[in-house]
């Protein structure tokens, strides 16, 4: 039996809603990396890197409402342009020094499970009508 088929047999209030695209507000969070994947956005080669935010620190703007505790967002790195290798470089620069690591692959493959602290902000696309997760610094704890 095929995952469709196992789908097909199921009531549709049984089914999963699509999960919300969360985009926490700029500030500090204690985090968990989930995963570091290969992807292509739009026939871009890039890497995702999806977070669970387990603890807001401080917010950027006290006015905002801090997600919570247990969500997951991602962001992502253009691989093909010099500012999103620039950028992916950035994030992965404290896990080499807080592994050792040399190998940008084994950085990438010790990754997921890590805790980190980060310091995000929220970058939008051109037109202001979509947000995005940022990174502007991280820390291994």
């Amino acid at each position: 039996m095929s995952v469709l088929d196992d789908i097909l047999d199921q009531n549709l209030d049984d089914l999963a809603d699509m999960p919300e695209f969360v985009v926490p507000p700029a500030g500090a969070y204690n985090a968990s990396i989930l995963s570091v994947e290969e992807k292509e956005i739009n026939d871009h080669p890039a890497v995702e890197v999806k977070f669970r935010f387990l603890e807001t620190l401080e917010l950027a703007n006290e006015s905002d409402t801090p997600v919570a505790n247990g969500t997951e967002a991602s962001t992502s790195f253009m691989m093909d342009n010099e500012f999103g290798v620039g950028a992916f470089k950035e994030l992965l620069k404290p896990i080499q020094t807080a592994t050792g690591l040399a190998k940008t692959r084994e950085i990438v493959a010790a990754m997921p499970g890590m805790q980190v602290m980060v310091v995000t902000k929220v970058r939008f696309n051109k037109d202001k009508t979509q947000k995005y997760l940022a990174i502007d610094s991280l820390e291994v704890l």
